[in-house]
């Protein structure tokens, strides 16, 4: 399989945290400023352009608190997390995939949300233990993203779901991304295994293998590529797609007919010896309706129920299209996937 992205996993680990160094130090330099403000660590997923106009509106009103943020793929951000546990740096987990804070709680990684106000959220979007450890913000859920016009030119059908994608006039037309970097590639894997079994979806998968031209680090590239050109198909999630149509950019987003995998972007803190009140502030803010009203300009369903908007695009009911998940079985089998995704599909 020429086309992989996947690094052998002492080399890709070596890699992660170069760059993850690298992003660290850019990210972080010049932020201190020798204030008096309260500096926490953040550790995120979300996209670079949704971020940061969110720590200025939480700034507006928490002044006093400097936030330093750490942004990259959701596996990264996970892998430097875990390796960290013996000596922490994050504050605040946000923004992140459901399916990994799920593990970091089981691995006693995290503070309970203490007296933080969740009486606003909707019963999915919090931990339902008696001491809740997280909270979901919003869900992102996958989707086909193509380029009608390369489609057109190529003479390719419109695919319609994923079992269209395995049918071999696709061969060498389709971007996914890497579920050992990319939240969103695991989340079409993991998709494909809970509605189809492991056996037939891992069957289904080498099948959707031979027609991958390239896996990407991040979730938004096979949209880009797409958008572009590279790739008359990118494996992606909804939200970018979109972003990409209201550009003008000649891209169709196409919700799968066996319905979506998702997960659910969720905010926790990070168990440390002292866990500092701007940490308690930031996450208190993220649960806020003001935030809540923020995550609905891009994501389907968000936590808060009092916000109901849906962005334009998606199915007038979106929940409905959104396939049944276990967050359980997620967290505990994740690392075992990524194993054998690697043994069976990235070898040439």
């Amino acid at each position: 399989m020429k086309h992989a992205s996947i690094q052998p996993p002492r080399a890709a680990a070596r890699l992660a945290v170069l760059g993850l160094l690298t992003a660290l130090a850019l990210l972080l330099s010049g932020c201190g400023g020798g204030d008096d403000r309260e500096s926490i660590v953040v550790y995120t997923a979300l996209e670079p352009d949704e971020w940061p106009r969110m720590i200025e509106k939480f700034n507006e009103h928490h002044p006093d608190v400097e936030v330093r943020v750490l942004r990259d793929s959701t596996e990264i951000i996970a892998s430097r997390f875990l390796n960290e546990r013996n000596n922490p740096q994050a504050d605040v987990i946000w923004g992140l995939a459901l399916s990994r804070v799920a593990f970091f709680k089981s691995e006693g990684l995290l503070a309970p949300l203490g007296g933080v106000d969740t009486s606003h959220l909707r019963a999915r979007f919090l931990d339902p233990e008696a001491t809740p450890y997280w909270a979901g913000l919003s869900v992102w859920m996958s989707a086909i993203i193509v380029n009608a016009i390369e489609l057109e030119g190529q003479g390719l059908a419109m695919p319609h779901s994923m079992a269209d994608l395995i049918r071999p006039e696709y061969k060498g037309k389709i971007a996914m991304p890497d579920p050992n970097s990319s939240g969103t590639g695991y989340m079409f894997v993991n998709a494909i295994l809970q509605q189809m079994g492991e056996a037939d979806g891992w069957a289904h998968l080498e099948a959707l293998d031979r027609n991958i031209l390239r896996y990407t680090h991040s979730g938004a590239r096979p949209t880009s590529m797409a958008a572009r050109g590279e790739v008359p198909i990118g494996l992606s999630f909804g939200a970018w797609g979109f972003r990409h149509v209201a550009a003008g950019d000649p891209v169709k987003v196409i919700f799968p007919a066996e319905g979506s995998g998702w997960d659910m972007n969720s905010v926790a803190l990070v168990q440390k010896d002292t866990i500092q009140p701007g940490a308690r502030k930031f996450l208190e803010w993220t649960l806020t309706q003001e935030a809540m009203e923020h995550y609905a300009k891009t994501y389907p369903v968000v936590a808060d129920q009092r916000v109901t908007e849906i962005p334009n695009g998606y199915p007038e009911d979106p929940e409905a299209q959104m396939i049944e998940n276990d967050f359980t079985w997620l967290g505990a089998n994740k690392d075992r996937i990524l194993d054998t995704f690697r043994t069976r599909l990235s070898a040439d």
